[in-house]
């Protein structure tokens, strides 16, 4: 008997070991847990924060890409209007030599006048 009350107070002895060692497993459970949770939380926070800087970034680019098409797209009409301005000033050149050669030759002008003054030193 004193055997049966030995191995039942071992066997007590035994149930409560375990039992502490399975209430200490589930709190270490329940803090990993804790901590897993506390993870997930940073891990969306971090997502979040990178999601909102990488779309920012985007609008910062976007922004700059805008800026410089406009200020290519002023360059290239300002080329443009430059070239135009270029030709016209070159076209009324030749219009005035032309106009002047004209004037010039066309009513006698300069030849005729070279031919009189010669005339007139020929003759005195």
């Amino acid at each position: 008997m004193e055997q049966l009350k030995e191995a039942t107070i071992n066997h007590g002895n035994t149930l409560k070991e375990h039992e502490e060692r399975i209430e200490k497993l589930e709190h270490g459970d329940a803090v990993t847990n804790m901590r897993v949770e506390k993870l997930e939380q940073q891990y969306h926070s971090l997502e979040n924060t990178v999601m909102k800087e990488g779309r920012e970034t985007r609008e910062v680019f976007r922004g700059m890409i805008d800026k410089l098409i406009d200020h290519r797209a002023a360059a290239t009409t300002q080329e443009s209007e430059i070239k135009r301005m270029d030709i016209e000033v070159q076209d009324k050149r030749s219009a005035r030599f032309t106009d002047l050669t004209g004037k010039l030759l066309g009513a006698g002008g300069i030849i005729s006048l070279l031919a009189a003054a010669l005339m007139q030193f020929f003759q005195k």
